[in-house]
């Protein structure tokens, strides 16, 4: 800071100096042109340190007592004279042009002068907000050096005075011990945690189990039921219930195996009449566990191994297959029970074009009074008679939980599959679906377990896992999940 304000100084010294000879040019300047006007000497004495304006003014000088005294005698206009003023206005010219130049020089030094001044000002603006800054710093570095030297004296008086006093310590026995931490016992307690994890983990399973009172697969069956699982159906990801529709579009997919299985199962527990065909009632305990999709893709699984099948809504109430199949308003079977007549003319449609000997009959308009309806011994009559007609007749009944509907259509069928939708239905009503179906209310009875988790890790799928993809035209399986046992 000592160092910027000598500079400061010096600077403005300089600018003083500079300031009072440019204040003085005027003067000169005045000088010259008044000397211009008059024809008179000019003072030698400028104070400038330019000397080339000093030499002008001489030569001028001399010029003009030259001119002066020729002027007299030879006249003005005698030629030496007319060249001695010329010689005079051309150097008063040049001391003037020189002057001017010497201004210019001047007053440019002047504006870096003034330019270094600011500069400067700042720095030293700068440097005295810095200097207010370290002020308190330096003072705290001077307070904590006195306190520590203070406690270095204070250290070299207790040191001096332990050495002069004599010590009353003495060791009895030198400190000995193990190589090792005897704390914390690391793998101890690594151990002990791995067990209590591991039991934790163990007991969190088996409450978890015990808790959970529904149905997922056909392990979570009670002890008391005796009714067989004649299938599982695979829970569909967001995307595949979202692509596919009430029917299964590929036909090589797991589900669509899934039905096959269900097929070939249902066949089997069918009795083999001489001739004519079953009738297959599909019911539920609650809406919305996928007896209607069920339904629908069993039909379709019958009519691609070559059978000839006919798909009845039997919820008169609801009509979820009707209205799925864009049947609403036709005629159907409310059709048929209202005319007494056991003639089906006009009321079986084909399903679709390519419905492969798959037929539908409709619920039909909507009745006040469907137990009545259905108790009809006409009914029976018609059921009969499409049993000849059909090889398999799949009824997609109401809830048997909640109407007495499903009871009056069970009574004509000949296997009943009840669906239980995974996760929704309570283990403990069971009991009561088996003691339904011990009192023949529903005849021949088994379950399918709709919406099973496969990829759970206690399950397991008739030998093969549930990765397993057999691709058509492809050599060998592909498999997409691990084996299962």
């Amino acid at each position: 800071m000592s160092a910027d304000f000598s500079t400061s100084q010096a600077l403005e010294k300089e600018f003083s100096i500079s300031k009072h000879k440019s204040n003085w040019q005027p003067s000169w300047l005045r000088n010259l042109k008044e000397t211009e006007r008059k024809q008179g000497l000019i003072s030698v004495e400028t104070g400038l340190p330019d000397s080339g304006i000093a030499r002008q003014i001489e030569h001028y000088n001399e010029a003009y007592l030259e001119y002066q005294k020729i002027a007299g005698s030879a006249g003005s206009q005698n030629p030496i004279t007319v060249s001695l003023r010329d010689r005079m206005n051309s150097t008063r010219a040049a001391a003037n042009k020189a002057l001017s130049n010497y201004r210019s020089n001047l007053n440019l030094k002047l504006n870096q002068l003034i330019s270094k001044r600011n500069s400067l000002t700042e720095r030293l603006t700068e440097t005295a907000s810095r200097e207010q800054e370290i002020i308190p710093l330096v003072r705290e570095h001077k307070v904590k050096e006195e306190l520590y030297l203070m406690l270095l004296s204070k250290e070299q008086k207790n040191a001096l005075a332990m050495a002069v006093t004599e010590s009353s310590a003495r060791v009895l026995e030198t400190a000995h011990g193990s190589n090792f931490p005897i704390s914390p016992k690391t793998i101890q307690y690594i151990a002990g945690g791995t067990a209590g994890g591991a039991l934790f983990s163990i007991f969190a399973f088996m409450g978890a189990a015990m808790l959970n009172s529904k149905v997922n697969n056909k392990h979570d069956l009670p002890s008391t039921n005796r009714q067989p699982v004649i299938a599982e159906l695979p829970q569909m990801n967001k995307k595949e219930s979202r692509n596919t529709g009430l029917f299964i579009q590929d036909e090589h997919s797991v589900i669509a195996e899934c039905f096959h299985i269900l097929r070939n199962n249902v066949d089997s527990m069918l009795p083999r009449p001489e001739q004519g065909g079953h009738v297959i009632l599909v019911t539920s305990t609650l809406p919305g566990e996928g007896k209607t999709f069920t339904s629908a893709n069993l039909a379709a699984a019958f009519s691609y191994a070559g059978k000839k099948v006919l798909l009845i809504d039997g919820d008169f109430r609801k009509s979820s297959l009707t209205r799925r199949l864009g049947g609403s308003g036709r005629k159907g079977l409310t059709s048929i029970l209202l005319q007494q007549s056991s003639d089906t003319t006009g009321t079986i449609r084909p399903l679709g074009e390519n419905s492969r000997g798959m037929d539908i009959l409709y619920t039909g308009p909507m009745v006040p009074n469907p137990v009545t309806l259905l108790s009809h011994p006409l009914l029976g009559q018609i059921l009969g008679i499409l049993k000849k007609q059909y090889d398999a007749v799949i009824i997609d009944a109401p809830p048997y939980g909640i109407l007495a509907d499903t009871a009056i259509l069970a009574s004509h069928s000949d296997i009943t599959l009840y669906t239980v939708r995974s996760g929704k239905i309570d283990k403990r009503y069971l009991t009561q679906i088996q003691q339904l179906a011990d009192q023949g209310k529903l005849p021949n009875m088994a379950y399918i377990i709709n919406g099973v988790n496969f990829k759970s890790s206690s399950y397991s799928y008739y030998g093969y896992g549930y990765g397993y993809q057999y691709g058509y035209g492809s050599g060998e399986p592909r498999q997409t999940t691990r084996k299962q046992n």
